[in-house]
């Protein structure tokens, strides 16, 4: 039996920096899960050092996770991979959508209580 040849797998950050990069939709999917834990902790310290309560602060982040997925499935061209966008932005919402509310949660409690 011949051993077939392991294929390295590429980090998706490394893709981020090729000119060309192949996108593969794991890699895709990687990508925004993680991408949208970070988006979290950035909306999430900006609504609560804003103070911003309620529905607004679910919305804000909603918004920014929709419009950065599309613009950056634009911009790496990866349209293609999935079925449509909203695919592209269903990857990894709820992550980030728990790591808004906490990271929310906690800023506004440290900062005005």
């Amino acid at each position: 039996m011949a051993a077939e040849p392991e294929t390295k797998k590429v980090s998706p950050w490394k893709k981020l920096g090729s000119s060309s990069p192949v996108w593969e939709k794991d890699d895709l999917a990687e990508f925004f899960h993680w991408a949208k834990q970070g988006l979290g902790v950035l909306v999430g310290l900006l609504c609560g050092v804003l103070a911003v309560q309620g529905f607004a602060g679910f919305a804000l982040f909603a918004a920014a996770a929709f419009f950065g997925t599309v613009t950056i499935t634009r911009k790496l061209e990866a349209e293609e991979v999935y079925d449509s966008v909203f695919e592209a932005v269903q990857e990894g919402f709820m992550p980030g959508m728990f790591t808004f509310i906490l990271v929310w949660a906690l800023t506004y409690t440290g900062v005005h209580f």
